[in-house]
């Protein structure tokens, strides 16, 4: 039961994190099946979270997204990485080990 709670948790977040910015939460999707498919998924997900952040943040501006980099769109831009990444990494990782 408490293995269920946490994958339904983690598929919730994962859907608010793609409704809120759905181009890092895809990102966020790559570094996290990355980081379950490597044996460095505790140093992969940071930084691969990190990255996809950085990215929109340069790439945002330049397609009109937003008129600039902020700290409150790259905070955006974390959480919805982080949230995508960990929830793959959690839901999937445990359907792949039952």
């Amino acid at each position: 039961m408490d293995d269920t709670v946490a994958k339904l948790i983690a598929a919730v977040i994962v859907l608010v994190a793609v409704v809120i910015d759905w181009p890092r939460a895809l990102g966020g999707l790559a570094v996290g099946y990355f980081g379950r498919r490597s044996g460095y998924a505790i140093i992969a997900i940071p930084l691969g979270v990190f990255a996809v952040a950085v990215l929109g943040e340069l790439i945002y501006p330049l397609i009109g997204q937003t008129n600039g980099a902020s700290m409150l769109s790259f905070l955006t831009g974390l959480v919805s990485a982080g949230a995508t990444a960990y929830g793959l990494f959690r839901w999937f990782g445990s359907l792949t080990q039952s």
